[in-house]
């Protein structure tokens, strides 16, 4: 373990936030929240997501391993792809926060391209975290008072049928707290 903590030494504080931060988050929110968390596991995410996303006046911050659109028009992150898209058109600051890779022709980096393309067009700003490390959370803020730490990446698979867990919090002060550590995560 110790030529472990020797490799990763400069991101083991990073890491272990990274990793206890839904904890905190959980527990936290339980004091905090005007309504009790919701427990959202596999398809009912999305509903919840895309009605969230619909209802932002100002806000919606994603930060994702992974955003791959399905192959059929109606798949669920092509519907998310689009309501995240109106958003964007109608005023609202979307920013997407995702993963990159260093190998530049990795699947993930292929994806994760596509849909920043697609949202920067529609006047969104997505960000890609450093190569030399991984983001590995999946988390949503919208208009600073809703938020979802869990489990769920932004894929068919994990939208509909994997086994996901997601906590959806409606909590102004958590979901501050989320917003600025996944801002503080992608500096």
């Amino acid at each position: 373990m110790a030529n472990l903590d020797l490799v990763f030494e400069p991101n083991l504080s990073r890491l272990k936030k990274l990793l206890l931060f839904p904890l905190v988050l959980f527990w936290a929110g339980l004091g905090q929240a005007q309504e009790a968390p919701i427990l959202l596991v596999g398809p009912k995410l999305l509903p919840r997501l895309l009605q969230s996303i619909e209802g932002a006046k100002e806000k919606v911050v994603i930060q994702t391993y992974v955003f791959r659109l399905g192959k059929n028009s109606s798949s669920s992150t092509r519907q998310l792809l689009k309501a995240l898209e109106q958003a964007a058109k109608r005023g609202v600051t979307v920013e997407i926060y995702l993963e990159q890779e260093s190998g530049h022709k990795s699947d993930l980096n292929r994806e994760n391209r596509k849909i920043a393309r697609r949202l920067e067009a529609a006047g969104g700003k997505v960000k890609f975290d450093r190569p030399e490390r991984r983001s590995h959370a999946k988390t949503a803020v919208i208009d600073g008072r809703s938020c979802m730490v869990g489990s769920h990446n932004l894929t068919d698979s994990a939208l509909r049928f994997n086994f996901e867990a997601s906590l959806w919090l409606e909590s102004e002060s958590v979901c501050q707290e989320l917003e600025t550590e996944i801002k503080k995560a992608f500096q």
